[in-house]
């Protein structure tokens, strides 16, 4: 018999998973609340820590060395002093007009005789005198003294031969180079402290002894006293023993640099000699030549003779008087060079006390410094402490939603809806029976070893282990357990399916209800 027309209805209904439910109420439920009541709150306090009173005490002790007047005042004459010898360089200014002056020449004057000799020599030449001959072999000759003279002039020139061994202790290179001062004073400080172990402490502990104090207060208090005393004994002993070789080694360095003048000036006033003997010679030459003409040309005009007498006289006070000019010019190079070496002298010193006010200075704040330092530390100590607190704040105001909210991604994000497909077909009730029996299993990979990156987070609220992981070649994080245990105690809520294990939604209900009444702990 044919059948009549059918008629086919098809209903997909995609809902939570029933045992699901009562946990997603309850978690929207407290997660509505948690929100309602303001949460996550926002830390209320303050995000940067307070400073520490090394930090403040620092910074005051800081701005009182800057705000001192004293300080201020000694700092503006170190500046002051300082400006002044980058501007003059610490130089004489007498001084070096005097140099100015003897470098620009000395202004000897015309010889007075140089137009009377021209003459005589006319008259002579006009003359023809008989005796021309022999004055002109007497005026080629040179005078031995002449070659003399300019040697001694060359030598003069010369550099002092002493100036380079000089050179380096006036320069202040020797300065604190002393290799046998270490030694010394070690020598020294051995020998205090052999008379505080040899002596001291043991006549303090012999008295002690015999007084029945050892181990006494009284008794340490006399040892102690005793290491101290020693103590600054052997650190006056170095002190003392820096001090007087610094002061031996500028010492020296002055008496090189004075002694180096003073070579100096007497090469100068060598030099100045020479080149007097060596005009006195040229002049004693030309006296010679004259002389020798004049006895040849004895009669020749004796006018001529009286008037060369006269001009050799001029000449010879024309000399005395360049040989004045020379002295007082020497005497005037000895006053500069001395009005220099103290300008420079007195310019050392100022450059000395900025350089000495500048450390005062820099040295008045370093207990500033130590205790900004100390104060630094503990302001970065409290700053981690406050990160702390707000860190572990966030953490317990976040807390309770991560978990409710890692709870929801377990009961929604493991695959635990289910679908359910029903096809009615009306008269033809045999196909309707043959549909009804199909049905899909409704579960969730949970394999181990489809996952990675697997990190235990805790129990579900049934007792199941929970972790977080992505599967392989998937990088989203999903929670959940892992089939292979729940299989070790519920065999029955594990499925295989092509060769990996599935759960079943139920894992999650009630675990009291199964056929193996199995537990977990």
């Amino acid at each position: 018999m044919q059948s009549s027309p059918k008629t086919t209805t098809q209903t997909t209904q995609t809902e939570p998973w029933s045992g699901a439910k009562p946990y997603l109420q309850s978690v929207y439920a407290q997660y509505d609340t948690a929100l309602q009541q303001g949460k996550p709150q926002v830390w209320q306090g303050p995000t940067v820590a307070n400073q520490s009173s090394e930090t403040l005490q620092a910074q005051q002790m800081a701005s009182n060395v800057a705000n001192n007047a004293t300080n201020n005042a000694m700092l503006g004459n170190a500046a002051t002093a300082t400006n002044n010898l980058i501007q003059t360089g610490g130089a004489n200014q007498q001084a070096n007009q005097t140099y100015s002056n003897l470098m620009g020449g000395l202004n000897l004057g015309a010889d007075p005789s140089a137009g009377g000799l021209a003459s005589l020599i006319g008259q002579v030449q006009n003359g023809q005198n008989p005796t021309n001959n022999i004055y002109s072999n007497i005026a080629n000759g040179n005078n031995p003294g002449v070659g003399a003279s300019q040697s001694a002039l060359g030598a003069a020139q010369g550099a002092n031969p002493t100036d380079a061994f000089l050179a380096s202790t006036a320069s202040g290179a020797n300065i604190g180079n002393n290799q046998y001062l270490q030694q010394s004073i070690a020598n020294n400080q051995q020998s205090i402290a052999d008379m505080l172990k040899n002596s001291t402490l043991p006549t303090l502990s012999g008295q002690a002894a015999a007084l029945g104090r050892n181990g006494s207060g009284a008794f340490a208090s006399q040892i102690n006293s005793a290491t101290d005393t020693a103590a600054n004994q052997m650190s006056k002993v170095a002190t003392d023993m820096y001090a007087n070789q610094y002061n031996n080694d500028v010492n020296s360095m002055l008496q090189a640099n004075n002694q180096m003048s003073t070579n100096y000036n007497q090469g100068v006033n060598n030099q100045i000699s020479a080149a007097n003997n060596l005009g006195n010679s040229y002049a004693q030459n030309a006296n010679t030549q004259m002389a020798g003409a004049q006895g040849l040309g004895n009669n020749y005009q004796q006018s001529i003779s009286n008037l060369s007498s006269l001009l050799g006289q001029q000449s010879n006070a024309y000399n005395q008087g360049v040989s004045n000019n020379l002295n007082n010019a020497n005497l005037a190079l000895n006053a500069a060079n001395a009005g220099t070496s103290a300008s420079q002298n007195a310019a050392n010193t100022q450059l000395q006390a900025a350089q000495g006010a500048g450390n005062i200075y820099q040295n008045s704040l370093l207990p500033a410094e130590t205790i900004g330092q100390i104060g630094g530390a503990k302001d970065a100590y409290n700053q981690q402490i406050l990160n702390g607190q707000i860190a572990q704040w966030d953490a317990q105001q976040q807390g309770p939603l991560i978990q409710l909210s890692n709870f929801a991604n377990i009961l929604n994000g493991g695959g635990y809806n289910s679908q359910s497909s029903q096809t009615t077909q009306p008269g033809n009730s045999a196909m309707s029976n043959i549909l009804g029996l199909g049905s899909l299993f409704a579960g969730f990979l949970s394999d181990r070893r489809t996952k990675e990156n697997i990190i235990r987070i805790g129990k579900s609220p049934n007792g199941w282990e929970m972790y977080s992981y992505n599967y392989i070649g998937d990088g989203e994080i999903y929670v959940g357990p892992m089939a292979q245990e729940i299989e070790e105690f519920r065999p029955d809520l594990v499925t295989e399916i092509d060769g990996y294990k599935w759960v079943h939604p139920s894992a999650f209900g009630d675990l009291n209800n199964n056929n193996n009444n199995a537990s977990i702990n």
